[in-house]
């Protein structure tokens, strides 16, 4: 029991120790509304701290400059007042937080006290902040300035600005903060308003993590590789795809570089009037005789007309054959493509761990390829547009673009499967080589023993 006693005691001495000490501290510091803190560790500060020994902040460089490498709005550069953030009727009609606006705060709501007209809602500084607009400095100073986050504190006395991205060097590979991916992406069609990109399997459409830009997304590698458009009146800051494509499936990817060429080619698959094209290799003879698959998937209508062009003999494929095949969807859904070829046609495309045998040819590596799109260009039909113009775009472009009977400008586009299918067709058909020479050797020895084993018998009846 004594020794409780004398715990307790050195306990409530150590907590009057450190509680005199925190007052000591705050009462040194000037009277801004909060109080300083404290590093117990070591009570020196380097000359880049934020604080100094007293607690005082040092606002002797304080300054509006902004790095060359930004463009910020002279309106858009506000310091947090010394004495705190005012009380403000940005959160009369709603529960104020739970923070002291006289001391350190969080940046979003800091923005809505001081910026209420532009940013009314912390979910508007939130957008805001994610899509790394905003920066805070604690003296304003040309190397002070640091890209803010969303639990960023600010203290009075802080700089905050808003900084709208170079546009002019956004797609330039000097222009990016990162590396270039190493994988290779081909690009197969561009002008300044979209493009059309080989994307190789394995390789993500859209990621959900990192707002989509993960290393292994598509729209990771598009500023590396695309040609950024003249005006930026309504271009994106980021090209972006008009669709997806499975992981695992190669070919044609659509993308937007403007807003309007972005609307204009999502309603065209929305509505259906963007025809693609896939080819791939099926695991065996398929046996349904209709040329259109209407088989809904999940409880919604999926058509897929479909032709087979060829075969090949494979010795570890069902009948010892593959079939190269044509589709051309009419819908859309997830796995369409994929659920039909084994559901319906019997024969699931090679290498489809979820839907083929459990015996794989090519396990990891699916046989699809989105080789082949037709649509029409989204900015070349409007009315707006001169007709020199699309002239000189269909001269330009006589591959890719055409002029249908009705004079809407068409874009085709079609690409060759991968070189991994050639190779893997060869390398089956030279496996069955192998295995009828094989066959034919050891059949040839077997038919000689059973002919060995008559002429014995007819000598010992004889």
């Amino acid at each position: 029991m004594k020794n409780l006693n004398r715990d307790a005691v050195v306990v409530a001495l150590v907590v009057l120790a450190f509680m005199s000490n925190l007052s000591i501290v705050s009462s040194t510091s000037p009277s801004i509304g909060f109080v300083a803190p404290v590093s117990f560790r070591n009570p020196t500060f380097s000359a880049g701290n934020r604080m100094t020994l007293e607690g005082n902040r040092d606002f002797s460089l304080q300054s509006t400059n902004i790095p060359d490498v930004q463009t910020a709005l002279d309106d858009e550069i506000f310091q947090i007042p010394l004495e705190g953030l005012p009380s403000n009727s940005v959160f009369a009609n709603r529960p104020k937080p739970d923070v002291n606006t006289n001391k350190n705060t969080t940046l979003p709501i800091a923005m809505m006290v001081l910026k209420s007209e532009n940013f009314p809602t912390v979910s508007k500084a939130l957008r805001t902040i994610r899509k790394r607009q905003m920066w805070f400095s604690p003296t304003g100073g040309d190397e002070d300035w640091k890209r803010a986050k969303a639990d960023t504190r600010v203290f009075p006395g802080d700089w905050i600005a808003r900084r709208e991205p170079d546009y002019s060097t956004k797609y330039s590979y000097q222009g990016l903060t990162y590396m270039k991916p190493k994988v290779s992406v081909p690009v197969v069609y561009q002008d300044d308003h979209m493009a059309i990109v080989n994307k190789p399997s394995g390789m993500i459409s859209y990621s959900h993590s990192k707002g989509g830009y993960n290393s292994n997304s598509i729209l990771r590698v598009l500023p590396h590789i695309l040609t950024p458009p003249p005006s930026f009146d309504n271009a994106f800051r980021w090209p972006v795809s008009v669709h997806r494509l499975d992981s695992a499936t190669s070919g044609l990817l659509v993308i937007a570089k403007t807003k309007p060429a972005s609307v204009d080619l999502s309603k065209q698959f929305a509505t259906r009037q963007a025809k693609k094209v896939y080819t791939a290799i099926l695991n065996g003879i398929p046996t349904y005789e209709d040329s259109v698959i209407d088989y809904p998937i999940d409880g919604k209508p999926a058509v897929t007309e479909w032709e087979e062009l060829s075969r090949f003999r494979c010795p570890n494929a069902v009948n010892l054959t593959c079939t190269i095949v044509e589709f051309r969807p009419r819908h859309g859904r997830t796995h369409q493509l994929r659920k039909h070829a084994a559901e319906v046609l019997g024969c699931p495309i090679v290498g489809d761990e979820l839907y083929g045998p459990a015996k794989m040819l090519q396990k990891g590596k699916i046989f699809l390829c989105a080789n082949g799109i037709t649509l029409e260009h989204p900015v070349l039909n409007r009315d707006d547009i001169p007709i020199s113009e699309k002239q000189d775009a269909l001269e330009k472009n006589p591959k890719f673009l055409s002029e249908a009977e009705d004079g809407t400008i068409l874009l085709r586009a079609m690409i060759k499967v991968p070189k991994k299918w050639l190779t893997f067709k060869k390398g089956e058909e030279k496996k069955l080589k192998n295995f009828e020479k094989w066959m034919v050797k050891e059949g040839a020895a077997c038919l000689m023993d059973i002919h060995n084993m008559i002429e014995s018998k007819r000598e010992e009846e004889l």
